[in-house]
């Protein structure tokens, strides 16, 4: 009869990382240095309110994933303007995939629009993941991070038109939310040895693109 694998303590987990991966090959931490870049930190966000909070996450956000360079153009020689330089994205191929879905994002013109619509979700793990997060990224407040665990990504366009509608991120579940647990009835070990929680999922994503 098989017996059940058991998990080392943390200490001796600890000690086999130390042995695998040889600690001094790793820069030290200044944790003097770490708790003043903290305090800075937590001082200067405490005096926004929650939107603005909201929107400072996503700007450090987008110029952390999508970073830019000023490029000098020829621009203000031509036009007179004074201006000869413009602010481009590093990557060009980030680039042009963020103006393609710029260029695609579904625009009603009147307000029956919608009834014309033909909804699809579109798997878009693997190569069209890339799409599926500028899509998020620039059309949601709220910064663009995964849950840990099994994620599937759904890009949802129009059928006709193929413009993007919106984006669906379908997640695992939650270990532990009482009001669900309890509506179902579920002891913590029937959802973890169990193996239950692998048949629900969250929908950790639902961003539409209009209104």
């Amino acid at each position: 009869m098989a017996t059940k694998k058991e998990i080392p303590s943390v200490d001796e987990q600890w000690r086999l990382w130390q042995v695998q991966n040889e600690p001094e090959r790793f820069t030290h931490i200044d944790t003097d240095e770490v708790k003043k870049k903290l305090i800075t930190d937590l001082t200067y966000a405490s005096k926004m309110d929650v939107r603005e909070y909201t929107l400072y996450q996503k700007w450090l956000e987008v110029h952390e994933k999508y970073p830019t360079r000023e490029m000098s153009t020829l621009k203000g020689f031509f036009d007179d303007s004074g201006s000869g330089s413009e602010v481009q994205l590093v990557d060009i191929n980030q680039s042009k995939l963020v103006n393609q879905v710029k260029a695609n994002f579904w625009k009603p013109e009147s307000p029956d629009d919608y009834e014309k619509l033909r909804p699809i979700m579109k798997l878009s793990n693997g190569d069209l993941a890339e799409t599926w997060n500028t899509v998020r990224t620039f059309s949601s407040t709220m910064k663009n991070n995964s849950n840990i665990g099994r994620n599937l990504f759904y890009t949802v366009i129009d059928g006709q038109t193929e413009k993007y509608l919106g984006v669906i991120c379908i997640s695992s579940d939650f270990l532990d939310l009482t009001p669900r647990d309890k509506a179902i009835g579920w002891p913590r070990d029937i959802k973890t040895t169990g193996n239950m929680i692998n048949h629900t999922a969250i929908g950790s994503t639902i961003v539409p693109l209009q209104p």
